[in-house]
């Protein structure tokens, strides 16, 4: 379920295994045009080593955006710091 999933997974852990996903396809990906322009960017005949590498690009940015969302689900309105909904008098009493 849902709530399983949010307590097992939480928002530190999918940046970084997203962030790490991102680097290696950047790195790919980096690596690729390298030796592309090493060749005189002549015609490309990696295309699919580009394709592998953006693949982990994009599936890292995926995880990365995924992550902040289920952790925007995961919080609740009781674990705010400070209600809006209190009256007047009642923030007061809740400053001192």
């Amino acid at each position: 379920s849902l709530k399983r999933l949010l307590k097992r997974v939480t928002f530190e852990s999918g940046l970084l295994l997203g962030g790490v996903l991102f680097l290696l396809g950047v790195a790919g990906c980096a690596y690729i045009t390298w030796q592309w322009a090493a060749s005189g960017f002549g015609p490309l005949h990696q295309v699919r080593e580009v394709l592998f590498w953006s693949m982990w690009l994009f599936l890292g940015v995926q995880i990365i955006f995924s992550s902040f969302f289920l952790s925007m689900l995961g919080i609740s309105r009781g674990t705010y710091i400070g209600d809006y909904d209190l009256a007047p008098r009642d923030r007061k009493a809740a400053d001192k």
